[in-house]
């Protein structure tokens, strides 16, 4: 877990006449850094009844995404497998490619041509 710093790098902007006090990601900065104090601490949770809630949402929040980061690895798994099995394929249906190019130079006649195709379709 990181160090949270108890004072922003940079205090937030209160004047909405300035540009920095309409940017979005200097306003989500300041937030996750306060609410990271705030879920870190939970202090407060019984002199408001909202906390509870809002904590709760939150940790509920957390546990889904751990499921879902779950499912991702397994498709990303799944997938890495099925990238495998191509890559396999792939190189054999570059060895008959291959094959074939050979036979082509060698100017074998139309039987054995076929006869090359079908064993490389065999295997």
């Amino acid at each position: 877990m990181s160090k949270i710093h108890p004072v922003p790098s940079e205090p937030p902007e209160f004047n909405p006449n300035e540009p920095r006090y309409w940017d979005a990601r200097d306003l989500e900065v300041e937030m996750r850094r306060v609410f990271e104090i705030c879920h870190n601490c939970r202090m407060c949770v019984g002199y408001c009844g909202t906390f509870p809630d809002v904590f709760a949402r939150v940790d509920r929040e957390i546990g889904l995404l751990k499921t879902d980061l779950g499912f991702v690895k397994s498709a990303v798994t799944d997938h890495s497998r099925d990238l495998r099995e191509i890559r396999v394929e792939l190189k054999e249906t570059k060895a008959a490619v291959v094959r074939v190019e050979g036979a082509l130079a060698r100017k074998v006649d139309r039987d054995e041509l076929e006869a090359i195709v079908q064993r490389a379709r065999e295997r």
